[in-house]
């Protein structure tokens, strides 16, 4: 099974705009600090935008900042934004018809896994971006003035 990573990034990429609150962040910035290119980086704002979490503007002068308060986004917001489909899959193959178990387990974990997927993104509605933000306190600390991702030095205190 592969790990999608596309939901870490999106809270990551929001937790960065929340903290500098009225800063741009330029998708450079921000894929320095996933170590990771910024093309991934600008297909994830991509998505961000096109669901109003942030606002962008293209250009020398240009970034990223948040277009709404942290505390009206939530993680189900942001899955639904970066994510489409089932949390969980089934075997897209037909059924070895000779197995009992082949033929039954699909539709089997179907139920279990709608009936999981409906009390996660419950519990991911009820938090929210402000929530990660404070319940890590992430704290961001200036060191190099002239160092453009200076502003994104940080540590966070538990």
């Amino acid at each position: 099974m592969t790990k999608d990573r596309s939901l870490t990034t999106a809270i990551h990429i929001l937790c960065s705009l929340a903290v500098l609150d009225q800063r741009r962040l330029t998708s450079d910035d921000l894929a320095l600090t996933l170590k990771t290119n910024s093309g991934l980086i600008r297909r994830a704002l991509s998505k961000l935008s096109s669901h109003g979490f942030i606002s962008t503007i293209k250009g020398k002068n240009g970034g990223s900042m948040l277009a709404m308060p942290a505390e009206q986004i939530n993680l189900k917001m942001i899955y639904q934004a970066v994510n489409s489909g089932p949390l969980f899959n089934t075997f897209s193959k037909p059924p070895f018809q000779p197995c009992r178990v082949s033929c039954q387990i699909g539709g089997i974990m179907e139920n279990v896994y709608g009936e999981l997927e409906e009390h996660l993104l419950n519990d991911m509605g009820r938090r929210t971006l402000a929530q990660i933000v404070e319940k890590n306190r992430i704290t961001f600390l200036p060191i190099n003035v002239t160092f453009k991702i200076s502003i994104l030095s940080c540590h966070a205190t538990r």
